[in-house]
């Protein structure tokens, strides 16, 4: 489980990226829990959607925790294709 709090901006998204990245290489389900982000820029949720897609076509489980900030794009982005935890 990565937890993610604060805001991810473009900034800093790159981080949130290289973090769950870390992780693919283990072959185990990963666990974005972004229940505390308090902003979502747009870039790093691009980023999360490229992310999804990696781990679904490398036959891996990236589940996605929305908080308030991931779900107003959720709202938005009705083929977002994120698997979401709630």
């Amino acid at each position: 489980v990565l937890v993610v709090d604060g805001d991810i901006d473009a900034g800093n998204g790159g981080l949130l990226s290289a973090a769950v990245l870390h992780y693919a290489p283990l072959g185990l389900p990963v666990v974005v829990d972004c229940a505390r982000v308090t902003f979502l820029g747009v870039k790093p949720f691009r980023s999360l959607l490229a992310l999804n897609e990696y781990f679904q076509r490398a036959g891996l489980l990236m589940v996605v925790v929305p908080g308030v900030a991931v779900r107003r794009f959720l709202r938005v982005v009705s083929a977002h294709g994120l698997d979401t935890e709630t």
